[in-house]
Order: C-alpha cells, then structure tokens, then sequence
C-alpha cells in the first residue's frame, strides 16, 4: 500500500509538472567562457568590438582580451582607476590619483592629463569624454584627441559612480545630496531638475530621458521634462552600487552587485538570474551584459535572450490512432533551437509516461506526425527551446484514440467495434463509480432499519 501510494504521489506529481509548468525567465542563465585568459582579479569592465577590456585589480593593469583567441595584451597602468569609458576606439581612464589617460585601442598610443581634482565618474558622449570632479563642484567635457577641457559645468555633483550619464544630446547627474536630478542639454546649456521623495543613488541617461535608481530600492523613468513616467520596486538592497541599461525596445537591465542578480524590466514583469558571487563591474554589449566576479577572479555574461513564443497549436487526427501536430513558433530573439512535441499518458508511471518527439519546420510550422497508444488518455503539448536553454510552452491538448472497423463499398461508414468499444480504464472507471454507491446503499439500508425499530 506504501509503495502504490508513493507511486501514485510521484504520478500526480509530473502531471502538474506538464499542466502547470513554472514561468520562464526572460533572461538566460550567466554563461562562464573557458578561462583561456590570463589570472587576473577583473573589477571594472568595458566591450570593445571583439575584445573586452578589463581592469586587473591584482597588477594595477587593463586587460585587453580577444573574444575569440581569449589571448590577453596587458597596459601596465601602474595605479588605481576609479572608472573607465569607451569613445570610438579611444579608452578613457580615471585614475584616483586625479589624471585622465586616454588609450588608443586601435594605434596603442597613450596621452594623459591632469585634472584639477580626483574624477570619480566617467560618461562619453558628444565627441567628448565627461569627468565628474565633486571636490570642486565640477563637470569637465574633454576632448579625448586634443586633451583640450572643451566645456565645464559648475554643478555639485554627489560622489562616487553612476553619478553622470549622458545620451542624446542630454547630460543627467544627481546633485551631492540626491534629492534630485538634474538634466543639461549640452548644446543650449539650459538646466532643469526634479526634486525626488527618496534620494537618487545611480542614473542612466538615454534618448529623450534617464533612469535613476533610489534609496528605497525603486527605478524611476524620466522624461526629458523631466517627470516621474513609471517606477518599479526592486527587492530590498538591490539598489546598493546598481548599474543601470536601457535597451533599444524598452526594456531595462539592472546590475545589482551585493545581491549577486542581473534583472529585467519588461513591462511590468520583473526577472533576475543569479550570479556566482559578488559581482564588481559589467557592461552591455549587444545581445548580453558581461560582468564580473573579483572573488572568483573570473568573467561572466548574461545572455538578454527572452524565451520563445508558441502562437498556435493544433492536433488534426489522420487516422486511426495517428494523429498530426502543428505549431507556430516565433523567438523574439531569433535563436531558436529545436521545437519538441510532448505526449503524456497520465495512467502510466515511469519512463513510459513521457513521448518526446522533435518536430520538423516546414511552411513557416513547425509539424510531426505521431501515433497515441488504443484506449488510453493522452495529454500533448509542445516545448520550443533556444539556444540559451529557455523554454516556452503551449497549452495541454487532450487525446484518446479508439479502434474502429472500416468498410468497403460505396459508402464509407466507421463504427464502434464490439470487442474494443469498452477499454480496461473504462471499466476501472465505472466499477469505481459503483464501489463509491456501496457505503451510500449501506446507510440507507440502516436509516430504513433504525426507522423500522422506532416504530
């Protein structure tokens, strides 16, 4: 009795498994290269087309490492760098000691300049790279080539990274206390700000507004207005050292480094993976947001690929037990891998409950012809997965396959064979409907009885 218990526990248990599956993620699980590349302790970190440019915490150095040899070419910097930005094929360094050293990616020249206080955060945008200098209320644009200080923007910038962003012609920076956000178009030299309810701790600047993360764990959007448009609620600590991405549809990315996580915006849909430590610095770089992990010394990516999207699906019956299944699949990320078609028979146990059969596309569908076992319930459905492992589903189809006799002639009629008509889980079924009559047939017997003797 145990054991057909358990059995029966462990059967039910797969069936909700396939009818009720767990919502895919929209990010893919972090991915970790083999480590080809030199031992390093990597922090912050930049994408330069086909290479990353890493900094190496142990050496005091950047590492330039080929993402397809994973060969490394080291720059000996010699000190710390508070942060680090690409423009073009320049690579702007700040070094905490107050210099600015602009290395060329393509020639390997390197020039240097020296700021009029330390530079805490780095933007590039508008053929210049931005320094923020809070110790002297400062913003410098600074031509990379000439090293010429083009603009200044007297303005009390808070301390540390994420402070500064600058995107469409806009410069967004918080102001020392972070009650609010400033916004500075660069051409007109015109300020506006907004004053926030809790204070702004990081800001990503993007086409027609910025993100900005607070204190309270909350990613607002704000227009070019500026103005509040929406606002999310991140889990407690999130916000602590956040990095910040907005992508081309909508969709924003967030880095949060204590907690270990990479999330998705999208909508009002809220997804994270997690990483294998505490994460130092990341970058976004086409379809994933590299990042690192200064404990384990190694460098990782999160791939942006969101599930697969079963449209359609449809079982057309063929012929006696032959059944065929069609599927319209789409992958907003264009890295589908296979389609498989799913066949449960939940009176089975065991291996043999599960029928896999990959499906082949044909016409913009995806389709499969299969066969369902006489006189037993089946339950298919479809899986599409990607390249990245993740899984879209489609709703559960019904089946039952019953044998028929065929007759020649003029006509064509089918009709129910005698000797198939009932199948064995039709009669479990209806002496189990009977057995549950027996203890109702019994106390009736004994209510008539008990009448009988008060009388």
């Amino acid at each position: 009795m145990r054991r057909g218990a358990l059995t029966l526990l462990l059967a039910l248990l797969v069936s909700a498994a396939i009818l009720y599956p767990e919502p895919a993620n929209a990010l893919s699980k972090p991915v970790y290269p083999p480590q080809k590349y030199p031992q390093l302790i990597p922090n912050l970190i930049a994408v330069h087309g086909d290479r990353l440019v890493v900094q190496d915490l142990s050496e005091k150095a950047v590492e330039l490492i080929s993402l397809e040899t994973w060969e490394a070419r080291s720059l000996k910097i010699g000190k710390e760098l508070s942060d680090l930005a690409i423009l073009g094929d320049l690579l702007a360094m700040a070094s905490q000691d107050g210099r600015l050293l602009i290395y060329d990616l393509e020639t390997g020249e390197q020039r240097e300049l020296e700021a009029p206080g330390r530079i805490e955060d780095l933007g590039a945008g508008g053929g210049l790279v931005w320094a923020s200098i809070p110790v002297r209320d400062l913003i410098l644009g600074i031509d990379p080539v000439s090293l010429e200080i083009e603009k200044r923007i007297e303005l009390n910038i808070a301390p540390g990274g994420g402070k500064l962003s600058v995107a469409g012609g806009d410069l967004w920076a918080i102001e020392e206390a972070g009650e609010s956000v400033v916004r500075i178009d660069l051409e007109s030299g015109s300020k506006s700000s907004l004053k926030l309810e809790e204070r702004a701790v990081a800001v990503k600047a993007f086409e027609g507004g910025a993100l900005v993360a607070t204190s309270g764990d909350r990613i607002l959007e704000i227009s070019s207005d500026p103005k509040v448009r929406r606002s999310w609620k991140l889990e407690k600590g999130s916000a602590t050292e956040i990095q910040l991405y907005r992508l081309g549809d909508g969709r924003i990315i967030y880095v949060s480094p204590p907690r270990w996580v990479i999330g998705e915006i999208d909508g009002e849909r809220i997804t994270e993976v997690k990483a294998g430590a505490r994460i130092g610095g990341s970058a976004l770089a086409g379809d994933r947001v590299w990042f690192t992990e200064p404990a384990k010394r190694r460098i990782g990516y999160a791939p942006l690929s969101r599930p697969p999207i079963v449209k359609d699906f449809r079982v057309e019956k063929v012929r006696g037990n032959l059944f065929k299944a069609v599927a319209e699949v789409e992958d907003p990320d264009e890295d589908l891998s296979k389609v498989v078609l799913v066949v449960f028979y939940p009176e089975l146990v065991g291996a043999a409950q599960n029928r896999s059969y990959e499906m082949k596309y044909a016409d913009g569908l995806y389709v499969k012809e299969f066969s369902v076992e006489y006189g037993r319930r089946a339950e298919a459905h479809v899986s599409a997965i990607d390249a990245y492992g993740n899984l879209g589903k489609s709703s559960v189809i019904k089946l039952r396959a019953e044998r028929v006799e065929e007759t020649t002639g003029s006509q064509q009629t089918s009709k129910p064979s005698p000797q198939q008509s009932v199948t064995p889980a039709e009669v479990y079924a209806a002496g189990s409907s009977l057995l549950l009559l027996i203890p109702i047939i019994a106390a009736l017997m004994l209510r008539r009885r008990w009448r009988k003797r008060r009388r």
